[in-house]
Formats: structure tokens, sequence, C-alpha cells
């Protein structure tokens, strides 16, 4: 039996430093690895090079849309995916019950919705 059970890898890609930080804390403190990203473009190379267990999408961010990072992925090579935004819309929402995403939360996101999405990197 493992000691330490394989921590699960988490890819955030949010523009707001201070979400960034609360996330990846809670998440550190639940045994993740999180590798943080602020912009479409970061994002696109972290998910070309790396493989993530949970990936935690904002869908407005400096250089575009998070639903468009989810629609260029290799999606064999990762984990879960959650969209997590401050704006919603009907078109996004719609746009993210046709791809592959399992959950679609508004911010903030309370303590309990953050402890279930960390917990599926894990599965």
């Amino acid at each position: 039996m493992l000691a330490n059970p394989p921590a699960g890898s988490v890819l955030l890609v949010d523009d707001n430093a201070e979400f960034q930080a609360i996330v990846a804390d809670f998440a550190k403190l639940s045994g993740c690895r999180v590798t943080c990203a602020s912009t479409l473009h970061a994002a696109r190379k972290l998910t070309s090079n790396d493989q993530f267990d949970l990936l935690m999408v904002d869908l407005d961010l400096p250089d575009g849309n998070g639903l468009d990072l989810i629609d260029e992925i290799d999606l064999t090579a990762h984990g879960q995916i959650a969209i997590v935004t401050g704006h919603p819309t009907i078109e996004t929402a719609a746009r993210a019950v046709r791809s592959p995403v399992v959950e679609y939360l508004l911010k903030p996101v309370g303590a309990d919705a953050l402890s279930k999405l960390i917990e599926r990197a894990h599965a």
C-alpha cells in the first residue's frame, strides 16, 4: 500500500491573481499539484506539454474565450474540465453543455463546490 497516493494535477486558467491564489492554496492543501495560466496562449502551451487531471478554465481571458481552449486541445490527454466564470451567458452555458465540460460554476465558487472539483483531480 502506498504511503502517499499520487497527487492529482490541476491546471487553473484564470487571469484573476486573487482567485488563482485561493484555488491554488485550496488544491495544494488537498494534495494536488497546481499549475496556473493567466492567458489562453499560456494555457495552450501548458496543455500541449503536460497532462492534467482537472482543467479549471475561466471564460473571459485577456486573449480569448476559455471555451476555445477546450475546443482545441486533445481531450483524451486530460481529465475533467470545469468552467468557472464571473460573467455567465446563455451562449457560453449552451456551448459548455455541448462540450465535455463537467461543471459550469459561477464566481465566487463556494468551498463545497471547489472541494468537489478538487476531489475529481484525485479520481
